[in-house]
């Protein structure tokens, strides 16, 4: 699967800015893939809007796109964990997706 990643040029993390709209919306844009943004009106959504954004992104086809997932994962070099880091308090923070494989 490290292939695909080489293949398409996908990064191995990516981080989102997230914040809260209007409707209480999550809105997570990227500035490492410029023009690319998405939302959810919750974190399970978002998870696979990110994940399909990113897909997207990268122009990664279909038949792939079901082998590779962005997930949520910590700052800290340990093992990965899918859950979200907060980087500050404010209105809006960093969340950072690395793929794993089906």
């Amino acid at each position: 699967m490290a292939n695909i990643l080489k293949k398409y040029h996908l990064p191995k993390k990516v981080t989102a800015r997230v914040k809260r709209i209007k409707n209480n919306f999550l809105l997570a844009e990227f500035s490492e893939l410029p023009g690319a943004s998405t939302q959810a009106k919750d974190w399970q959504e978002l998870d696979q809007n990110v994940n399909e954004i990113i897909l997207a992104y990268f122009d990664v086809p279909p038949r792939y796109a079901n082998k590779i997932f962005y997930k949520r994962c910590p700052l800290a070099k340990k093992k990965f964990t899918p859950k979200v880091t907060i980087i500050s308090q404010k209105e809006s923070f960093n969340l950072f997706v690395t793929p794993s494989f089906a």
